[in-house]
């Protein structure tokens, strides 16, 4: 679960914002880069800290790459107030990383 106490120091919508405006899916690699040059040092920790959860092995250890996408996107809606588009976006750049 991601700690409470980060979400008190800054603004989720800015983080939204910046992680929804990313489009260039021709690199998908860049998307991280892409979020964090635009976040402040706290918002990055949080932003970090949903990537590590996006990531990790249980959301994608099945043949299905659907199936990963599913469940890591069920996981950050249940644990981030994060808009519909930017959580697509988040599991979109996880995806990649698992294909």
């Amino acid at each position: 679960m991601v700690d409470c106490y980060l979400m008190e120091k800054f603004d989720l919508s800015n983080i939204d914002r910046v992680i929804r405006k990313y489009n260039d899916w021709g690199k998908p690699w860049a998307f991280v880069d892409f979020v964090k040059t635009t976040l402040n040092d706290k918002e990055i920790e949080y932003f970090d800290s949903i990537m590590k959860i996006a990531l990790e092995f249980e959301n994608w250890n099945y043949s299905d790459l659907t199936l990963g996408c599913k469940i890591t996107h069920t996981r950050l809606r249940k644990i981030t107030e994060f808009s519909e588009k930017a959580v697509a976006n988040i599991v979109r750049s996880a995806s990649y990383e698992w294909k």
